[in-house]
């Protein structure tokens, strides 16, 4: 039977406890400790400042209620204390990915991140703290034995500010002190690094109609205090005269802040330009992105998946960035990346390196991604990533294509009320699409229905949706999940409907194609009947969706170096 966690936090919180480095008054102490009772994991939180006025932050409710409050730049809880209820949220974030390692029964490697989370509610929104430890032993200790067990000792860590010395705190259990470790004064300082304060990662992606507007998200350091998230923009690079604000957040596992804003855009296919940033802070480059279509006007745009490292000891995504520059060359209007990103999409340390080789595509075109099983249902993927419905699957209209991502599933005993969810929505949504008169239908998702080499058809997937795809007469499917180029012949019911190899005049089948040569290294691909195209390379493909006054969708699958690996049409 699967564990409840119930969370217990009291916190009583200082007006202000930003003011460590200059002239504190009196200390501020917070312990944290976890308690076992039935079959809860129960933390309490306790912080006090002894001579300033005090606030109470009080949560008691499930786990599922107090990660539910969690929402982007939601300061209302306690509007007083703004800077405070960050810090409270910020560790009640931290908590969430703890307890969810001791359901699944993983122990807990490393609680670097958790103690500079602490350290940062004390430090408020001014300070600091240049630190590189991690509060290892005891804590450990605990929780893998309550993760084996279902029990385990109290176990307190206590923190105390002091303005002569600097900061301390020590690990106590079974009334022992444990552990002890000191922050020297003279590593904490005023202001956050200027590397933290200009924007970075900035991109564009549709939460809504494509044609009325998009979602930025950027990212700086966090705690910056009096930050305003706002984006400058319009029409011609040298005249933003438009303006946008929205919320802050901080992002799990990280030392990162997020930032988001809404443009509202009126204009279909104009070509927007863009900064974001806060006066005092700094601003981004001047970037840009085209709004969608008018319906029945062409467009064109990118796809390719399995980007990420060759494993999560590395952020070396170096095949990834050659990907990401070629296909920008293209000048797509938005760029689908159909799951792995990153090698674990909890691991922090491995999305600025994945952000920064994108950075081409991400400086003049919409990002569309979708989950695929490195990506865990990490936050690390849903705080970066701002998408359509649940985010997981959704559904656009881009002039006369409809454009459909659908979720695969995480792990096999998950993925059968996961796909049966799915393909109600799914049918409702096509019917819609039908509906709407749209000319193509284009799918993409991270694992295939139809795959060769290592790992082979998904009859899951297949039983699931395949007869939806017949029935709608779906005209792509664009997956990745194995680590190459592979292209079907048009395929219904499990067989191959038109033999042609490039070109096809309403071929009555969906074509399945796999772009997993993103950047992650290549596997082997083994060639079959079905297949058209089959090629182990790097590599991105390039749609040539038409207007109302053509009838052929044209695809070029291309290497980073130019090499054409595959070309094919689809005319109806």
């Amino acid at each position: 039977m699967k564990k409840t966690v119930t969370i217990l936090v009291i916190l009583i919180l200082a007006v202000s406890v930003a003011a460590l480095s200059g002239c504190g008054q009196g200390d501020v102490d917070l312990a944290v400790r976890y308690k076992k009772a039935g079959d809860d994991l129960i933390v309490k939180m306790e912080a006090a400042h002894d001579d300033v006025e005090t606030a109470e932050y009080h949560v008691s409710e499930s786990y599922s209620a107090v990660v539910g409050q969690q929402q982007p730049g939601d300061n209302t809880l306690y509007p007083k204390f703004e800077s405070e209820v960050k810090s409270v949220l910020s560790l009640l974030d931290s908590a969430k990915a703890e307890y969810e390692k001791i359901l699944a029964l993983d122990g807990v490697e490393d609680y670097k991140a958790y103690a500079k989370e602490m350290l940062e509610c004390l430090q408020g929104a001014n300070a600091w703290i240049e630190s590189d430890m991690a509060m290892t032993s005891k804590m450990n200790e605990v929780i893998t034995q309550f993760a084996q067990t279902g029990n385990a000792p109290d176990l307190a860590v206590e923190i105390n500010t002091d303005r002569e010395k600097g900061i301390s705190f020590t690990e106590q259990s079974a009334g022992h002190y444990d552990a002890a470790y000191q922050i020297d004064k003279d590593k904490i300082h005023d202001t956050v690094p200027e590397d933290g304060r200009t924007p970075e990662h900035a991109h564009v992606s549709w939460r809504e109609d494509p044609v009325k507007g998009v979602i930025v998200e950027w990212e700086t350091g966090k705690w910056l205090k009096g930050y305003g998230a706002n984006v400058k923009y319009g029409t011609a690079s040298d005249n933003l005269s438009q303006t946008a604000k929205g919320p802050s957040f901080l992002y799990q596992y990280s030392d990162v802040e997020g930032h988001q804003a809404t443009l509202s855009t009126t204009r279909p296919d104009t070509q927007y330009f863009y900064r974001c940033g806060s006066d005092g802070y700094g601003w981004s480059d001047v970037l840009s992105f085209r709004t969608s279509p008018a319906v029945g006007d062409g467009f064109t745009f990118c796809v390719t998946g399995d980007t990420r490292s060759a494993s999560p000891k590395t952020s070396d995504v170096t095949e990834w960035g050659k990907v990401a520059t070629a296909a920008s060359t293209a000048k797509p209007l938005f760029t689908i990346i159909n799951g792995d990103l990153v090698f674990l999409g909890f691991e922090d340390q491995l999305w600025p390196a994945w952000l920064d080789a994108a950075k081409p595509l991400m400086d003049s075109s919409v990002i569309m991604p979708c989950l695929g099983n490195h990506e865990s249902y990490a936050r690390g993927f849903f705080d970066r990533f701002v998408l359509p419905g649940n985010e997981r699957w959704y559904s656009y209209d881009i002039s006369d294509a409809h454009f459909i991502c659908l979720d695969t599933g995480l792990m096999n005993y998950a993925e059968g009320p996961l796909l049966d969810e799915q393909v109600k929505w799914l049918t409702s949504d096509l019917e819609r699409a039908k509906e709407r008169g749209s000319r193509w239908t284009v799918v993409y998702t991270h694992r295939s229905p139809y795959s060769s080499g290592n790992l082979p058809d998904q009859p899951d997937i297949i039983a699931s949706w395949v007869p939806i795809f017949d029935r709608f007469g779906v005209d792509l499917v664009i997956p990745s999940h194995v680590h190459y180029y592979e292209r079907s012949f048009p395929m219904k019911g499990g067989q191959v409907v038109a033999s042609s190899p490039s070109q096809y005049e309403s071929p009555g089948g969906t074509i399945y194609m796999i772009t997993g040569g993103g950047g992650v290294p290549l596997g082997d691909p083994v060639p079959a009947p079905w297949i058209a195209s089959l090629a182990r390379e790097f590599c991105y493909a390039v749609v040539e969706v038409p207007g109302r006054t053509g009838n052929t969708l044209k695809v070029q699958t291309k290497t980073p170096d130019g090499r054409v690996l595959d070309s094919f049409t689809v005319s109806k």
